[in-house]
């Protein structure tokens, strides 16, 4: 389908707009969906990654039959025109997108134009990884579909809502009303589709929720009744845990100390806080499954820095019972939160004295198909994150208004 005649069918029909075409672009990957709205699993998917290496690659399903492509020393913009053209094998008539921060302007799902794209663009320096790839993608697809309806999603606006006790930092108060310098979270999207998820599986709208997106970033979030409360990351998804190259929470004097030690400017010392800590600083790779298997060989570096890992998280997640008041459930996503038995099993273990209980046996399968894990007082789940899922009912609801 060419972009004039999905621009005639978005504008002639609503029915178009039950499908949208989702694009959630990160810094080295691009996911994306083609959802129909309430219809379940998408009806097209795929991603394609490494494109910081010689060696990226477009992969996706459709229609039952499964493709992949080498993409040889990619661009990014013309690996977003590759994506389109695959998913424009499905017809749809919105266009969903994944933005990682929003600042304090956009705390909510916004229409995606040339005017929105001018006031996003200063807010690229508090996610430059993402922010630019994501506005360029967006200022692409206006181009390639004139006139379809287009929308931005952003992982800060769950948080958005934060009391200031969690939000404001103990810094002088003029850098946040006049610099927004505050605590913004992230992995918003996630946070919300699985917390979401506990509460209709739970049959309560009121719950107490602590959901952690554990992979290679990882943040917790404490949430009542879908609300969130608390967050571990804050002003950059470098606060909080430890994560695959980040340093998470650490003493900020250390910049200055290590730049004069090395020798070297305090920009390049935060350079390697935040892309050569965490597991990679500590044990030599960033890989959570290889450090688990070196664990298993009884490597004592793989063992302290697994140890690490699981102590900071559920520290965290024992804090929170203080905005919380109680706890209903908690829940693990993302790579690590779905798929490592042993960090869960470590962390609820530290979390025994709080009285939480869990299923070993279904820990070892990540809950098999419902993703219980049991629990007495405080359930434990385990919820594969769908943020495109997110990204499209937002989408849908915002042209649906």
């Amino acid at each position: 389908m060419t972009a004039a005649s999905r621009v005639a069918r978005a504008a002639s029909t609503v029915l178009s707009r039950d499908k949208v075409m989702v694009l959630n672009c990160g810094s080295s990957s691009i996911k994306f969906q083609v959802v129909e709205v309430g219809g379940g699993k998408p009806v097209l998917a795929g991603q394609a990654d490494r494109l910081n290496t010689s060696e990226g690659r477009l992969k996706w399903q459709h229609s039952g039959k499964k493709h992949i492509v080498p993409l040889p020393l990619p661009c990014y913009p013309e690996v977003v025109e590759r994506v389109c053209e695959v998913a424009d094998a499905e017809e749809w008539g919105l266009v969903g997108h994944r933005v990682v921060h929003g600042g304090t302007r956009f705390s909510s799902t916004t229409v995606v134009d040339n005017s929105m794209l001018e006031h996003l663009a200063p807010l690229d320096s508090l996610a430059p990884l993402h922010n630019p790839r994501q506005r360029s993608a967006m200022a692409l697809t206006l181009a390639r579909y004139p006139g379809v309806p287009q929308a931005a999603a952003f992982d800060t606006m769950w948080h958005s809502k934060m009391p200031q006790l969690a939000s404001l930092y103990a810094l002088p108060r003029a850098w946040e009303k006049e610099h927004n310098v505050r605590r913004y979270g992230f992995h918003g999207l996630s946070h919300k589709y699985v917390v979401d998820e506990v509460m209709e599986r739970m049959g309560g709208q009121g719950l107490k929720v602590i959901s952690c997106h554990l992979g290679a970033g990882c943040s917790i979030a404490a949430s009542e009744g879908g609300l969130s409360k608390d967050t571990s990351m804050g002003f950059s998804p470098g606060e909080g845990l430890i994560m695959g190259v980040r340093a998470g929470d650490f003493d900020p004097s250390i910049v200055p100390y290590m730049a004069a030690r090395l020798g070297v400017g305090e920009k390049e010392i935060l350079r390697r806080c935040g892309e050569e800590s965490g597991f990679l600083g500590l044990a030599g790779s960033p890989d959570s499954k290889e450090l688990e298997d070196r664990y298993e060989g009884g490597d004592e570096v793989a063992a302290l820095t697994i140890d690490m890992f699981c102590y900071r998280a559920a520290k965290t997640i024992a804090s929170y019972l203080v905005p919380l008041g109680g706890l209903d459930a908690i829940v693990f996503t993302g790579g690590i939160g779905e798929k490592s038995w042993i960090k869960r099993a470590k962390i609820l273990d530290l979390l025994a004295p709080l009285g939480l209980t869990y299923s070993r046996e279904d820990n070892l399968t990540n809950g098999g198909e419902n993703g219980a894990l049991g629990g007495e007082k405080v359930k434990v789940w385990v919820i594969p994150t769908d943020e495109e899922a997110v990204i499209a009912r937002e989408t849908r609801k915002l042209f649906s208004s």
